[in-house]
């Protein structure tokens, strides 16, 4: 007679089966991935306001978290600084590699919430559509406050809160959690949370607020009178 066995899902469980779960889909979508991000409008949009965001970028160490393919690290590499960048898609990274040949050493397969990068040794840490595929904030913002040097700068893009509740929730704000959901026929998940998810973990980290972008999206359509995206610009500031 077999014994029933009851599996906790804690938040390490948790954790391991969201990496190889996002690390299955973008091995398996990559070149489809690639295709369609790099010929969308609102990304575009987005990393270009990323990029209004940095000045005298050269020699400056940048590190990129879910870097995907490295499109969105272009702009730094043109303008002559210090870039890494890391992913959990292998696939993605080996992509990276052979468009910026020369950086091929900095483009790495690694967890942005425990990396083997050195403590204090970025200027500037970009995450553009990454951090809403972690359950723990927490340990984003903590290896990311490990990493940056004092002063340097944190900015990251998220799906709004909104555009989550208009597309995907059935205009519930208040649905949270891991949600899955397709993009351009691309499978995925998000973890949904709401703007004050955001607000509270910059507040409970080290880090400090210097600015918040709602974009208007670029492309005119009937879901273009509300925010699909959301910027946050963070210096790092004394420990908590």
């Amino acid at each position: 007679m077999f014994k029933k066995v009851n599996i906790v899902y804690n938040s390490f469980n948790i954790k391991m089966m969201d990496k190889k779960e996002i690390r299955k889909l973008y091995n398996n979508q990559s070149h489809l991935f690639v295709k369609e991000q790099e010929s969308y409008i609102e990304n575009k949009h987005i990393i270009s306001i990323i990029n209004s965001f940095l000045e005298d970028i050269g020699g400056k160490k940048i590190l990129f978290a879910g870097c995907g393919n490295g499109k969105e690290c272009e702009y730094s590499i043109n303008n002559n600084a210090d870039v890494y960048g890391i992913d959990l898609s292998n696939e993605l990274i080996e992509i990276a590699k052979k468009k910026f040949p020369n950086n091929k050493e900095k483009f790495l397969v690694q967890d942005m919430e425990r990396t083997s990068l050195k403590d204090s040794f970025f200027d500037i840490i970009i995450a553009n559509f990454s951090l809403m595929y972690s359950n723990n904030l927490k340990a984003v913002f903590g290896e990311f406050g490990r990493l940056l040097k004092f002063k340097g700068l944190f900015i990251f893009s998220v799906p709004h809160p909104v555009r989550k509740m208009k597309k995907y929730n059935c205009e519930n704000y208040f649905v949270k959690g891991k949600r899955y959901e397709s993009w351009k026929s691309i499978k995925r998940f998000n973890y949904y949370r709401l703007f004050e998810d955001y607000i509270n973990s910059i507040s409970n980290s080290n880090f400090i607020l210097k600015k918040v972008v709602e974009p208007k999206p670029k492309q005119n359509s009937r879901h273009s009178n509300y925010p699909h995206h959301i910027l946050f610009k963070l210096v790092k500031g004394g420990e908590k």
